[in-house]
């Protein structure tokens, strides 16, 4: 008798059953993964999956109440010229879209010459997706003009990576006025309660974005609604809610305080043919410096009238930054972040970065990036910018990693690419 043999030991039972069981689970899992990457499944399950994922990482992140406050002391002075006739920084991402030169041009719609309520046919209501209050409110928009197509069609465009939080005005004009034949689109900050009801009436449908709550739990979040009427009489605009549904009222006073968190931009789809006409009825909003020497100036009242408000301090800090005045830009930002902005804010506009950038303050940048990346991990403008800074510390390869996952989040991010090449052609 072999004496190896003889030695040879048996694999326990509760071994061997265990083994059976983990080989059960790691077969169950790759059938369940091959099964969720199939379209139909993907598409009911995602959001699921989706909401499941963040709940673990607010476990393990908890998001904190408010972008964290600045550092030092913050300074009390922000004054400047607020007709700036300055030409915007280089890194503005608007397309400039001059007036069209008229004679005669009529006056712009006051109050008083509106009619008292306008009510534009809508059959365009679309239930947003996950995240997905920009591709359907756009494409609610399109269809009031006869484009055929839904979110499905805009999303992966505008949101190449299905987890992106935000899509921005500047990415819906360049799908629009590249992508849909015979119409276009233009944003202007700035708006107000007129210029809106005076677009409505001329059959333009207006989409703003504006603060969203929708419980206590997910706190202050940003959210685009498409209005398609108004009546003086009740107080109400007629908006087209991705999340909440079509023909749902909100009134003017309610609009106007949660706009003001985006600096009261509004956009307007309109036809080719008509761009003479809507830059009539926009006014002097027609030109983007004009509107935003107006949001300009509604941000210095607002902020002076109550010094505690600080979305009218941020805004303040988007406008300034617009005109490239970037000392000004990031006190007002400082202010805003000691008072305190909701922990969000940076999901959705990134002209902060830009402030302190420009200010060289790189390590900010880096730290309001990482600490936004921590709870939110697929913000292509977050780690552009924390990609920027870094190598501005000298850190190329931090940056390096940060631009190309910005790239992968959003292939179709073009100054990521920009600030990758130039990178790559220093070094090479």
């Amino acid at each position: 008798m072999n004496p190896y043999l003889s030695k040879r030991r048996r694999v326990p039972l509760g071994l061997a059953r265990l083994g059976c069981l983990f080989l059960s689970v790691v077969l169950m899992a790759l059938a369940a993964t091959a099964l969720y990457r199939l379209p139909v499944i993907n598409d009911a399950l995602f959001w699921r999956v989706e909401l499941i994922k963040s709940q673990i990482r607010e476990r393990v992140n908890p998001h904190p109440e408010t972008l964290a406050t600045p550092v030092g002391a913050v300074g009390d002075d922000i004054s400047i010229d607020i007709r700036l006739t300055s030409t915007p920084g280089s890194l503005s991402t608007a397309t400039p879209q001059p007036a069209p030169t008229t004679t005669n041009q009529p006056p712009t719609p006051t109050p008083d010459m509106l009619p008292a309520s306008t009510s534009l046919t809508s059959n365009t209501h679309e239930f947003q997706q996950w995240n997905n209050c920009g591709p359907a409110t756009l494409s609610m928009g399109l269809r009031h003009w006869g484009w055929q197509g839904t979110q499905d069609d805009t999303a992966p465009w505008l949101k190449p990576d299905r987890n992106d939080k935000n899509v921005a005005p500047a990415e819906m004009q360049a799908y629009v006025n590249a992508r849909v034949d015979s119409l276009q689109l233009l944003y202007r900050p700035g708006g107000d309660l007129n210029v809106l009801r005076t677009l409505i009436s001329s059959g333009y449908p207006v989409i703003v974005e504006k603060g969203f709550q929708p419980d206590e739990e997910k706190g202050w979040m940003g959210h685009y609604l498409l209005l398609t009427g108004y009546n003086d009489n009740t107080q109400t605009f007629t908006s087209q809610d991705s999340y909440t549904g079509p023909n749902i009222p909100v009134s003017y006073g309610e609009l106007d305080a949660d706009w003001q968190a985006f600096n009261r931009m509004f956009i307007v789809v309109y036809p080719e043919g008509e761009r003479g006409a809507v830059f009539e009825l926009l006014g002097t909003r027609a030109e983007e410096n004009e509107s935003y020497n107006l949001a300009l100036e509604s941000a210095q009242e607002e902020s002076t009238l109550d010094p505690n408000n600080a979305f009218a301090l941020h805004n303040l800090g988007v406008s300034l930054s617009y005109f490239g005045e970037f000392a000004e830009a990031s006190s007002a930002f400082d202010k805003a972040r000691a008072i305190g902005l909701a922990w969000r804010m940076l999901w959705y506009q990134t002209e902060m970065y830009q402030a302190y950038f420009n200010m060289g303050r790189y390590s900010d940048v880096v730290n309001l990036a990482s600490s936004t990346l921590e709870t939110t991990p697929n913000l292509e403008e977050s780690y552009y910018w924390r990609g920027k800074a870094r190598h501005a510390l000298g850190d190329v390869e931090g940056a390096l990693s940060d631009l190309k996952k910005a790239l992968e989040y959003n292939p179709y991010f073009k100054d990521a690419e920009l600030a990758l090449d130039e990178i790559n052609l220093d070094a090479g």
